[in-house]
This record gives structure tokens, C-alpha cells and sequence, in this order.
């Protein structure tokens, strides 16, 4: 049986039409995977100067 890695019970949910408060990476336990990416390109604009 699945257990979860932090207590479930803590969180209600939030009041309709509304967000909740919780933050993004609350629950971030064994086996999480968190990655970040980032493509940068350096070009020179011609009407722009030096």
C-alpha cells in the first residue's frame, strides 16, 4: 500500500474560486526529480549602437 512521504492531513482545500497558500516545493520527498534549463543566445541588434 501507498503511503505518502509527508502527513496529508495538514492541507485543507482553499475556498472556491480562490488559491491556496501553500508553497511550490512543500512536498518534495525521496525520489523527486527537480531540474532547470536555460537557453541563452547573445546577438548584436544593428540599430542599437555599440
Amino acid at each position: 500500500m501507498w503511503q505518502p512521504f509527508f502527513n496529508t492531513s495538514i492541507f485543507a482545500a482553499p475556498p472556491a474560486l480562490t488559491f491556496g497558500n501553500a508553497g511550490r516545493t512543500i512536498a518534495i520527498g525521496p525520489g523527486a526529480i527537480i531540474g532547470d534549463l536555460s537557453v541563452l543566445r547573445d546577438f548584436a541588434m544593428p540599430w542599437e549602437g555599440h
